[in-house]
């Protein structure tokens, strides 16, 4: 069997933390789905814009999820790094993610108040522009972070500690599985080692016992050995 190893504090904290919130969330939605059902929650408060107290419900318990999420960012935020140091913007892409959650329930509880107040002035396109604005850079930085470092994420994912780590496969060494048949990639960007016979005098790139020629910088085995 093999033994956990203990976690890290800060991740811990962030993740009590971030449990805390998940609570906090389902109990507004349960709040939100009997208030909505109350006596009196389908009457027009603004019968000219086919407003009902039900939309300013919905509205008001999304200012307290959204002032809940905000201050869960606020406070993990120097977690974060601490917690997942083989991810450098680790902080960048939460306040990322935490800022799309909020466009997205402000999007949500206020469409209902405020369209029909643009319906009347033929500015409806104003409303999804705004949002699409808010939530477009988030959700660049999201893609971005997570596409940067998808191999770190894989080597997490298959316990590979050193490649999760966020070491240049340069600064990785030559030993292991770090070059794969048919895949000379890693090998072209080895540092030059000494004392290695299996590496190229020339660009110190490792040389596969089947190949004839340095993967990295063409030259003939032979020659180089």
């Amino acid at each position: 069997m093999f033994e956990s190893e203990p976690m890290n504090p800060q991740l811990k904290a962030f993740l009590r933390r971030g449990l805390t919130l998940l609570i906090s969330l389902v109990i507004l939605a349960f709040i939100h789905a009997i208030a909505a059902r109350l006596p009196g929650a389908g009457l027009y408060v603004l019968p000219g814009y086919g407003i009902i107290a039900a939309d300013l419900i919905s509205a008001v318990i999304a200012v307290v999820a959204i002032m809940l999420v905000w201050r869960f960012a606020r406070e993990t935020g120097p977690w974060v790094a601490k917690a997942v140091p083989w991810l450098p913007e680790a902080d960048s892409l939460m306040k990322s993610a935490v800022q799309l959650i909020i466009v997205v329930i402000a999007y949500t509880a206020f469409i209902s108040l405020i369209i029909p107040f643009l319906a009347r002035i033929g500015l409806v396109w104003v409303y999804y522009a705004v949002f699409l604005g808010l939530g477009a850079y988030p959700l660049y930085n999201v893609a971005r972070i997570l596409l940067v470092n998808a191999d770190r994420i894989a080597a997490l994912i298959t316990g590979d500690k050193e490649g999760a780590g966020g070491a240049d496969p340069a600064k990785r060494g030559t030993g292991g599985n770090d070059t794969l048949p048919g895949h000379p990639g890693e090998a072209m960007n080895r540092a030059p080692e000494s004392g290695r016979s299996n590496n190229c005098p020339q660009c110190g790139s490792v040389l596969l016992p089947e190949g004839r020629f340095c993967p990295g910088c063409g030259r003939e085995k032979k020659a180089s050995s």
